[in-house]
């Protein structure tokens, strides 16, 4: 079967728009949000137990770092509060591995904090979008089965290295966000 001129451009158009470029403020739908009301999402990383905190909270960031944890940088920028287009990125934290994982998904995280008592709901870590819209770039979402460590990242090339060097794997989207 020959495909269809319209699958041809359908799969052009998709491919295009994986790596486009940011949208420019004056060009984006009426429903997205200011990126002015977006904050910077710190990243943590705990070297003893290799594993990384993101949030969005200076007293959250204070007492990680006073908990053995040192400042990794901005992962990306996120809203703080509900917004036009966005929705909760849900915090769970498991107190056995020390792990923190995030996602959009309600029933992720419900499957999360049913499959082990250790695991707390640390509740909304920010907004960010489901999908490719408002000049969003992908979170990815890594993990290493040796460490237990979720690690998030919007940098293709961190995003490699971890897939290739740092023993991560099943690589997933976690929600899209504002490049930092």
């Amino acid at each position: 079967m020959k495909p269809s001129i319209s699958m041809i451009a359908a799969l052009l158009f998709g491919c295009a728009t994986l790596h486009a470029a940011p949208i420019p403020r004056d060009r984006l739908p009426s429903n997205c949000p200011s990126p002015s009301e977006a904050t910077q999402f710190y990243r943590l990383f705990q070297n003893d137990i290799e594993h990384y905190l993101y949030t969005t909270s200076s007293d959250v960031s204070t007492r990680a770092l006073d908990a053995g944890y040192e400042f990794d940088g901005v992962a990306a920028r996120v809203f703080q509060t509900a917004q036009a287009s966005t929705v909760p990125l849900h915090h769970v934290f498991n107190r056995a591995t020390q792990d923190h994982f995030y996602t959009t998904d309600v029933r992720a995280r419900d499957a999360v904090l049913a499959g082990t008592p250790s695991t707390l709901d640390e509740g909304v870590a920010a907004h960010v979008f489901t999908r490719r819209i408002c000049g969003g770039v992908p979170l990815y979402r890594l993990y290493n089965h040796g460490t237990g460590a979720h690690f998030y990242t919007t940098d293709e090339g961190e995003r490699e290295k971890a897939l290739m060097d740092d023993g991560y794997d099943n690589p997933a989207i976690a929600g899209f966000v504002l490049a930092k």
